[in-house]
């Protein structure tokens, strides 16, 4: 079996080669005597040749995890090919690469016929600016639905409330000076009532960013 594991989110990377380790290889035994880990940026073709063709010594199976696999020079990359069209029953591999690469055997369809691939884009981070681009395209829900997710995720409001100042800032001179003045003293009563606990912090916010939503042009 072949997985390619495609992308830059490591977290849930290591944590698919995890599983993929404990399934192939459930016996502590057989984690030490049938896996070898490799580098693409380490490895030439007769190293990568030597860890494919070698049998199991515990498991059923021999694992090799492949590290930067994008990154195999061009004799790595045949012995894999090889070794990739020949599917020995003895033997996995997981590749860990970031991207397909230029040059690369990745894209080919022969490739892509054996070979299971699993994507692991990187998380989007999520921060108080993406809520205020939200509500600068005019999508009020979905700023909610993040400053929920960034509250969930333990971010403190106060921590959010220069994200918003600055947001209002950069609107002088695009709105009256009557309603900048109004976004101002929004601003300043959630600060307030954050600090001296006047309303729960979640709603303050929430109501915060209502209220300067409804001051837009």
């Amino acid at each position: 079996m072949f997985t390619l594991l495609l992308g830059e989110d490591r977290a849930a990377k290591d944590q698919q080669i995890a599983r993929l380790k404990q399934e192939l290889l459930p016996m502590k035994e057989s984690q030490e005597f049938d896996l070898e880990t490799l580098y693409g940026t380490q490895c030439d073709g007769d190293t990568l040749k030597k860890a494919l063709i070698a049998l199991p010594a515990v498991a059923a199976q021999r694992l090799v995890v492949i590290y930067e696999a994008e990154k195999l020079n061009e004799a790595g990359q045949q012995v894999l090919r090889e070794h990739l069209l020949s599917q020995p029953a003895h033997l996995s591999v997981i590749l860990d690469a970031q991207t397909t690469g230029k040059k690369n055997f990745f894209k080919d369809a022969d490739f892509a016929a054996v070979v299971r691939t699993l994507r692991f884009d990187k998380p989007e981070i999520k921060n108080i600016f993406q809520v205020t681009l939200a509500l600068d395209r005019r999508q009020p829900a979905a700023a909610l639905k993040i400053l929920d997710d960034l509250l969930n995720e333990g971010v403190h409001p106060l921590q959010m409330v220069p994200g918003l100042v600055w947001f209002w800032g950069k609107k002088r001179g695009r709105v009256a000076e009557d309603v900048y003045k109004k976004g101002l003293l929004v601003l300043q009563e959630a600060d307030l009532n954050i600090k001296r606990s006047r309303l729960p912090a979640r709603h303050t916010m929430e109501i915060a960013v209502m209220k300067l939503f409804a001051l837009l042009p």
